[in-house]
């Protein structure tokens, strides 16, 4: 029962990760960029940081945040020991992926 609850905990962290992270084609449009717009604001008028700022911030958090939780889900839910090395490569993949982002964004406007 505990193996189950505990294979169903990770699946449920890849789905979280997979609706978060740049391997959903609609994510950025749907959820990414209404977040990270939203705490982008929260962040302007609770510590005064630019809302261009606390965009950058929260997008790369919500990629990130995405990528490693689908790493971590598929690797849990396969039996798989989830490695820090793992879980490194996610964070360099958000990383590379926001930034790569942030650039065109900042290209086109």
């Amino acid at each position: 029962m505990a193996l189950s609850l505990r294979r169903g905990a990770y699946a449920l962290a890849g789905i979280i990760g997979y609706v978060l992270s740049p391997a959903s084609w609609w994510n950025d449009a749907v959820v990414n960029i209404p977040l990270a717009l939203a705490i982008a604001e929260i962040l302007e008028r609770l510590a005064g940081l630019p809302r261009e700022a606390g965009f950058a911030v929260s997008y790369w958090a919500t990629n990130l945040a995405g990528i490693v939780l689908m790493m971590v889900g598929l690797e849990g839910a396969g039996r798989k020991r989830v490695t820090r090395g793992s879980i490194l490569a996610g964070v360099a993949l958000g990383s590379l992926y926001t930034v790569l982002v942030i650039a065109g964004l900042r290209l086109l406007g």
